[in-house]
């Protein structure tokens, strides 16, 4: 039996009718699986949430939708390669949720990579990818220093991860 043609409307409404209900990011190719659509159709689909004002973000794993108050910093760091595993992990057990990570290069200005590290598991994913690629990290291309937005539930988790941070020497200024 062939599926009925939805429309943008019908396709927008369940895009996030399945955002609302889920607990981790929801790939594109998923969503456009499910809608028996194109990926570029459900990035269009997307788009257009966004500009109804609905707050969907994308993340390395897919997308997601932004919900609650949320408290947010940026935080300039620097440390070695060797550091990242514990620079993550310090922030994530402190209550906070990376972002996105941000440096600047003297030919293309700023470039910013979304992380959307939430927990332990997601950082340790994370690093495992980094040591497993070829890709450098952003951060190579500044001598180490790098920015990260870091979102939390409150101020206090924001201020535990500016001290672990401080005391570690990673936290800039």
């Amino acid at each position: 039996m062939a599926r009925e043609k939805m429309t943008r409307e019908d396709r927008c409404r369940r895009i996030l009718e399945r955002l609302e209900a889920a607990e981790e990011p929801l790939s594109g190719a998923l969503l456009a699986e499910e809608l028996g659509v194109s990926r570029q159709a459900v990035v269009q689909d997307v788009e257009a949430l966004r500009r109804s004002g609905r707050a969907v973000r994308s993340t390395p794993r897919g997308y997601r939708l932004e919900g609650g108050a949320v408290f947010s910093a940026v935080f300039a760091v620097r440390h070695g390669r060797g550091e990242l595993l514990d620079e993550l992990l310090s922030i994530v057990e402190a209550g906070g949720h990376v972002v996105d990570v941000q440096v600047e290069h003297p030919l293309y200005g700023s470039l910013t990579g979304s992380l959307d590290l939430r927990s332990r598991e997601d950082v340790l994913r994370f690093v495992s990818r980094v040591e497993g690629g070829r890709a450098e990290l952003l951060s190579a291309l500044s001598d180490g220093v790098h920015l990260h937005r870091v979102e939390a539930p409150d101020g206090e988790s924001l201020e535990r991860v500016a001290a672990i941070l401080r005391g570690k020497g990673y936290l800039l200024g």
